[in-house]
């Protein structure tokens, strides 16, 4: 600043050198005078400045004077030559009040329950709800936080709430609360073994997605964590019946291995997780699972590879009921032979980089199945040729076809009678030939015998006696409840296998089911035949998982 000279010595302004500021002043004069079109005496109103300053005004008015005029001098060159200037503000986008969460539904089955979802703000919030019978917690916060909702038991019809999130500054987002009744309980979802082996997904570093199939007999929902928003997506947040959404995820620039979780939850309250974990660039292997439980009947399963180089899996010489039966860059298919033992058994399997140490290892386990069927308190009657109760149908003017010791039907199931005591051997069946038994059709005809199980999991097998009619409704089941359920309602069962028509001689078909309490279950077969339809079975066995 020209105008203000400060004193080395002193704290105190020296009398100041005019010179330069009477030179801008001319500039300033002649501004003055073009702008207002008159001419003005320039060297005269200078002096007379001069001299009424020195002589009128002290040194400290003349430190005040300096500064009003330096003030008024730069306030008029900015107001002729620098107006249009931009003006520097804030950014008012990084001040803008963010607020999301991580599912818009969540499902619950009629049993009292809890979830969670996220929320992802830059500001305050606060949770309302509009029913009592769920709540939420915590009703407020700040910030990214996890939020719990909790539902009461439900004992009449399917019901929804809302959660409703609303931040300081008015933004809302609502989560819908939907949860089921005893009579919904029975859903059923799946996740297509071909797309998401053992519910688990393994990437590269590279940018890529995986299309994931479902097999339902209800809505369905698709949820992730909000920390994966990122780097991690899904094309579809719900569905209704059979479906697909595919899985997507960016590419992995760093030397880190991600991972999250993708949810697939059913309107019964089935939770299907899919693990999703990605290398990145430097050395490294992942599979998608660190444990694989085998059936003991034997199966092939197929381990999702991500690795940075190539791999090899190494399998213990002296196991040989596992062995390698294909292999590409991104998946291994292990072939896993029936336990014919009594024992479970296991190996360790080492998936490793061939150019270095970096290796990942899978745990697989085999048990082994037990024949329960003679055990005390369980089945009787189970192999051909079947004990004969009383007879029901006269063939030819003999009995032909009897009742089954020990075997339980309906009405329908029973009207034709179950064993055939003249042709096949004494085979158990159910059976319509137009006009020949009491009944020439058979609609939800039951055939079960009952026993009481203990917590644990168990196999029902049902080999074929051979039958080559066709257009017949016939499973195996297993189920709880009063009887066998109707074909309609098939899905309540534990376990249900539909019969194929023709069924070949030898043709075994199983159900699996687990218990976890001891629970009174009904086994044997449901069905519907017409016109000249039969379906023969030569024994039946019942299994325990050791």
């Amino acid at each position: 600043m020209p105008f203000l000279i400060r004193s080395r010595e002193s704290s105190r302004f020296s009398a100041p050198d005019f010179s330069l500021f009477f030179s801008f002043l001319k500039i300033t004069i002649k501004m003055i005078d073009i702008q207002q079109h008159r001419t003005i005496n320039q060297n005269l109103i200078i002096q007379n400045i001069r001299n009424n300053i020195n002589n009128i005004f002290a040194k400290s008015i003349l430190q005040l004077c300096n500064i009003l005029l330096f003030a008024l001098f730069v306030t008029f060159i900015i107001s002729f030559g620098c107006k249009g200037g931009p003006e520097e503000t804030d950014d008012p986008a990084s001040t803008e009040e963010t607020l999301d969460v991580s599912v818009s539904l969540l499902i619950f089955g009629k049993d009292a329950a809890e979830q969670t979802f996220n929320i992802t703000s830059n500001a305050q919030w606060a949770i309302t709800k509009d029913d009592d019978w769920l709540s939420a917690s915590p009703l407020s916060g700040e910030g990214d936080l996890a939020i719990t909702v909790s539902v009461q038991d439900n004992n009449g019809v399917v019901r929804e709430g809302s959660v409703i999130v609303t931040s300081q500054g008015g933004l809302n987002k609502t989560v819908t609360i939907r949860q089921t009744n005893e009579l919904v309980q029975h859903s059923m979802l799946e996740l297509d073994v071909n797309t998401v082996a053992l519910s688990s997904i393994s990437f590269g570093a590279a940018a890529a997605n995986h299309n994931i199939v479902i097999a339902s007999n209800s809505r369905w929902i698709v949820s992730r964590p909000g920390n994966a928003a990122a780097w991690l997506s899904i094309s579809a947040e719900r569905g209704d019946g059979n479906g697909s959404f595919t899985i997507s995820v960016n590419e992995n620039a760093t030397t880190d291995i991600r991972s999250s979780t993708v949810t697939v939850t059913s309107e019964g309250g089935i939770s299907r997780p899919i693990q999703v974990r990605q290398v990145g660039t430097a050395p490294a292997i992942v599979i998608n699972r660190d444990a694989i439980t085998a059936s003991p009947d034997g199966e092939d399963i197929t381990v999702s590879v991500a690795a940075t180089r190539a791999w090899t899996p190494h399998i213990p010489a002296g196991d040989g009921w596992v062995t390698l039966k294909s292999q590409t860059a991104t998946q291994a298919v292990l072939a896993v032979a029936p336990n014919t033992g009594v024992e479970t058994r296991s190996t360790e399997i080492v998936f490793k980089l061939d150019e270095n140490n970096i290796q990942e290892t899978i745990r697989l386990t085999q048990h082994a199945w037990h024949n329960i069927t003679h055990d005390a308190g369980m089945l009787r009657n189970v192999k051909k040729p079947f004990t004969v109760g009383n007879y029901s149908v006269l063939i030819s003017g003999s009995p032909r076809y009897f009742d089954a010791l020990h075997w339980t039907t309906n009405n329908t199931g029973g009207a034709n009678g179950n064993v055939d005591a003249t042709t096949g051997g004494g085979r158990l069946l159910l059976w319509v030939w137009d006009s020949s038994g009491n009944l020439s059709t058979i609609t939800n005809g039951k055939l079960y015998q009952t026993v009481t199980l203990e917590a644990g999991s168990y196999k029902f097998d049902a080999i074929s006696d051979g039958s080559n009619s066709s257009g017949y409704t016939v499973y195996v089941v297993a189920a709880t409840g009063a009887e066998l359920p109707n074909i309609a309602d098939i899905q309540s069962a534990l376990a249900s296998q539909q019969i194929p028509a023709p069924f070949p001689a030898g043709t075994r078909l199983s159900v699996e089911f687990s218990l976890t309490a001891t629970t009174q279950v009904h086994l044997g077969f449901v069905g519907t035949l017409s016109g000249q339809q039969q379906v023969y079975f030569d024994e039946v066995q019942l299994w325990k998982l050791r």
